[in-house]
């Protein structure tokens, strides 16, 4: 690859141009390309963490509508034993840890689910990063193909290009 920036940069010379000039157009390219990408990125991940939070704050919500709830069938369940049906206090007490243990449940599944989303959300940013990258790296090298007219026009070359049907994490270079 250096052998064809050489060439080029040789090819470019003896048309006129400076090295200054093809540098900058290679800068311009490579600049635009990578502020928008990267903008892209900011406005999914800001999208993801305001998904995120707003999901978290469902689940706490409900939680405290759990435990609400837990307390009015406990405060019940003690004022019918004073002068209630035994049979009913006794159904009534029954629920309390049968909810007890609800809310345990409920609490360790929150504590995973938060856990497995932002897990999501790493690998949704990584994925998205690396997306971002084989892009950067295409149009590097269609800004040096096409704007300073370096490379050759081989299939050596063509073949470092990543590939579109590739996977997010596995990379092709020569």
């Amino acid at each position: 690859m250096k052998e064809f920036i050489k060439e080029g940069i040789e090819k470019d010379r003896h048309r006129g141009l400076m090295e200054s000039e093809l540098i900058g157009r290679v800068h311009a390219a490579f600049t635009g390309e990578f502020g928008a990408i990267f903008e892209s990125l900011e406005r999914i991940l800001v999208s993801l963490m305001f998904l995120l939070v707003n999901l978290e704050g469902i689940l706490v919500s409900l939680m405290f509508l759990l435990v609400n709830l837990e307390g009015i069938l406990v405060s019940d369940a003690f004022t019918r034993e004073f002068g209630g049906n035994t049979r009913e206090t006794q159904k009534r007490i029954c629920l309390f840890p049968l909810l007890c243990t609800m809310n345990v449940v409920f609490k360790e599944e929150f504590v995973v689910l938060t856990r497995q989303l932002k897990m999501i959300l790493v690998l949704t940013v990584l994925g998205s990063i690396v997306k971002a990258a084989k892009q950067l790296f295409n149009s590097i090298v269609r800004a040096i193909k096409n704007n300073g007219n370096i490379c050759h026009e081989s299939s050596e070359f063509d073949e470092a290009l990543v590939p579109a049907q590739s996977t997010v994490f596995s990379f092709q270079f020569s």
